[in-house]
């Protein structure tokens, strides 16, 4: 198979999952309210028509080229596999704890060694996420 129906597979796997997720997902797992000024299916929404707006982009207009080495392959199943394992200890530890472990999992995982880019991954982007979603949105996280 080519590199450029390799890339219209993808496009479409992409688009094709948007698509479930705007149609199927979104709606049987999102609460419905009334009230608060952004409701709680709004970013999953966005998120959604962006994977299928760009999946259709890259199945219609495929370009550049993927190699993936081995090395490059055990790195995403390893990612792949904690990021399994982090949705199961959300729901048993809460988000506090498990988002900092997992997220120093996946930069050990990567072998980041920038400081600012480590303490970003670990303690930034989980506070920003707490703050964003709990405090601001007032939705409670696992």
């Amino acid at each position: 198979m080519g590199q450029k129906s390799i890339n219209r597979l993808s496009g479409v796997a992409v688009a094709l999952f948007g698509a479930a997720m705007l149609l199927w997902i979104i709606p049987a797992h999102t609460e419905t309210v009334s009230y608060g000024w952004v409701k709680p299916d709004t970013l999953p929404k966005a998120c959604a028509w962006a994977l299928a707006g760009l999946g259709l982009i890259q199945a219609l207009l495929p370009k550049g080229e993927v190699a993936l080495d081995g090395g490059e392959f055990v790195i995403v199943a390893v990612a792949a596999v904690l990021s399994a394992g982090a949705i199961w200890a959300l729901g048993k530890i809460g988000f506090l704890v498990a988002a900092p472990v997992f997220a120093a999992l996946l930069i050990a995982v990567i072998r980041e060694r920038r400081i600012g880019w480590i303490a970003a991954t670990i303690i930034g982007a989980p506070a920003l996420i707490w703050v964003v979603v709990d405090l601001l949105l007032g939705r409670p996280l696992p």
